[in-house]
């Protein structure tokens, strides 16, 4: 008994402290809400959104790659072939990021865009830095970080929305932005120092390692573009001040579950990979499926308290005018409550060996997601946003629970 007891100790730990940085997240984004102008709330909302879409698209396959490879041996050339993977990606990024602002899709002032550059630059340091901690079973120290990162960007924060308050509302997002790279730096960079001090890589060691994060990266990025392109999309559609600001604003409200269930992806998968190694698919499936009964009835609840009362809280916590109509608010809940279904059920199928299977299943929401959104055109341009994610969402959901059921049954057989 003292023994698991001992076991689960560290994914308590990882549970609590994720739970205290996603209270941290929140305070962060509504200090920056309060600080800044609707306008300069829709360039951070654009800024966050993308920091979002690249470091959970781009960079979490890093992490995962090093918290699946736990067979021991030089630890210090996984860091070095990871973390090289992990500056082609930024370079990709970097042209990306660059043609967007170029053609006018992605409109952000200077600054802001040179910090998101930046911060593309610095994620692979962050994240190669996750997954060295979780490939070493230090999971109480990844769990740390993460709080660190937190606390550094909040207290940025804090500071200028008590400039805010003294000479009113800034219009510019600027020093909200650079808290998030500086709170990266401070947070991970110092993990990756004793692994870097002697630097080993190997060609045949980083090429294999691209593979399996190309594999990975379909799924990862497929799934974020579903999730953050929302404001991207309203900020390139709607000229009015407020609406990207608004959308951004609800949405953080309602993906409060994604706070907790992101972070930890690598340690879920550290959780699922035992069962499947030792031939227990049966029994992960059936877990599974009866988590998606509770998905399913969590979603219908929390959209219906959404319409009840989803924009009294939203304005509460960032300010008035920061909330969509309550339809808004409930399409958000009922979406990114799906959407952690499907982020479970596609872990899964990684897990099992199914790379293709996941990716199948993410490509399947963006399409679905499009389709919604074309639907839903007719309706505001923020709604119709909403309705693609929901749709989207829930098609890939299940997708990806008739998958698993496939690879269950040909287990068996």
């Amino acid at each position: 008994m003292v023994g698991e007891g001992s076991r689960r100790a560290p994914y308590v730990t990882a549970l609590a402290a994720t739970v205290v940085s996603g209270l941290l997240t929140y305070v962060f984004l509504a200090l920056v809400s309060r600080s800044l102008t609707a306008a300069a709330f829709d360039d951070f909302s654009v800024f966050w959104s993308l920091s979002l879409l690249v470091g959970f698209g781009l960079f979490v396959p890093l992490e995962q790659e090093l918290a699946r490879d736990r067979r021991g041996g030089d630890q210090a050339r996984g860091v070095h072939e990871t973390l090289a993977v992990g500056l082609l990606l930024s370079g990709v990024a970097v042209i990306v990021l660059t043609v967007l602002a170029g053609s006018g899709v992605v409109q952000l002032p200077p600054a802001i865009l040179w910090i998101a550059i930046g911060l593309a630059l610095l994620s692979p340091l962050q994240y190669t830095a996750k997954g060295h901690l979780v490939q070493q079973d230090r999971i109480v120290l990844h769990s740390v970080t993460t709080v660190v990162e937190n606390v550094v960007r909040t207290g940025i924060a804090a500071v200028a929305f008590l400039m805010a308050l003294s000479s009113g509302r800034g219009d510019d997002a600027g020093l909200a932005s650079l808290a998030v790279a500086i709170a990266l730096v401070t947070a991970y960079v110092w993990v990756l120092l004793p692994a870097l001090r002697r630097p080993r890589l190997s060609l045949r060691g980083t090429v294999s390692r691209v593979r399996v994060v190309l594999a990975i990266l379909v799924p990862s990025l497929a799934g974020q573009v579903l999730l953050n392109s929302g404001p991207l999309v309203i900020d390139a559609l709607v000229d009015a001040a407020g609406s990207t600001g608004a959308f951004q604003a609800t949405f953080n409200l309602a993906r409060l579950p994604l706070l907790v269930v992101l972070p930890l992806q690598a340690v879920l998968i550290g959780r699922m990979a035992p069962l499947v190694r030792a031939g227990r698919v049966q029994e992960l499936t059936t877990a599974l499926s009866q988590f998606a009964v509770a998905v399913l009835g969590v979603a219908l609840l929390g959209a219906a308290l959404g319409w009840l009362v989803g924009p009294f809280f939203v304005e509460l916590l960032f300010g008035p005018g920061r909330s969509l109509p309550p339809a808004g608010v409930a399409l958000l809940i009922a979406a990114v409550c799906i959407y952690v279904g499907l982020v479970i059920n596609t872990q899964a199928l990684i897990v099992n060996g199914r790379t293709r299977s996941a990716a199948y299943a993410w490509l399947a929401s963006l399409a679905a997601a499009a389709v919604g959104f074309g639907l839903g055109f007719a309706l505001e341009v923020p709604l119709a946003v909403a309705l693609g994610l929901l749709t989207g969402a829930l098609v890939a959901w299940v997708v990806s629970i008739l998958q698993l059921r496939w690879r269950t049954a040909h287990s068996a057989s």
